[in-house]
């Protein structure tokens, strides 16, 4: 079935090709990448999205400069970043660390996560500088969650964790952003199970 769900990843009309995405999705076979990477330009931003997810399947080299591309589509960056990071290629880490300074806050925790794949030197130290620079407290608390992670990993350490906790949780709540916000971050950075909120006294 590879062969012919190829030809039909190519077909005129939309449905067809989203379907055949669909079916070659479920193919472990490098034969449907280069297919795929030509609807990573493809005037529908599902079919777009949904290529980006499919090459992030294939551990496979063609695929690294087609995905750093779709970095500039806004509609599929995110997916592109997540493909990206599983693929765990250290070409790609200068455009991903670029995207650190994305103004989407749920653009750079993207970034975050797919980082975290990454086994290099430098990963943990730019965890610990979004942590410690990030105009957003959401971000900065995620980015020292996960330097944690990666260092435990890699049997290393966080430089000023206690520190850099401490900075993010003071930081003003966002333009717009509730207050529970900020207590629910602050309850899952220290590991608590529980916020306990009642009339009349502080939250606990």
């Amino acid at each position: 079935l590879v062969e012919p769900t190829i030809e039909l990843l190519a077909d005129p009309d939309d449905e067809v090709r989203a379907l055949a995405l669909v079916v070659a999705g479920s193919f472990d076979d490098p034969r449907v990448i280069p297919a795929t990477i030509e609807l990573l330009k493809d005037g529908d931003w599902w079919m777009r999205v949904t290529a980006a997810e499919t090459l992030g399947q294939f551990d496979d080299p063609r695929t690294v400069d087609a995905l750093v591309s779709t970095l500039e589509d806004d509609e599929a960056r995110w997916a592109a970043v997540e493909a990206l990071g599983r693929i765990g290629d250290p070409r790609s880490l200068p455009a991903l660390a670029q995207l650190l300074n994305d103004p989407a806050a749920e653009i750079r925790i993207e970034v975050l996560l797919a980082l975290r794949k990454f086994n290099h030197p430098k990963i943990i130290e730019a965890l610990q500088r979004v942590a410690a620079t990030d105009p957003d407290r959401k971000v900065r608390a995620r980015a020292l969650e996960l330097a944690e992670e990666v260092a435990k990993r890699d049997d290393a350490e966080v430089e000023d964790a206690e520190e850099l906790r401490s900075k993010a949780l003071r930081m003003r709540t966002g333009t717009g952003e509730p207050q529970l916000h900020s207590l629910l971050v602050e309850t899952r950075t220290r590991g608590a199970s529980d916020l306990h909120l009642s009339v009349g006294l502080e939250p606990l």
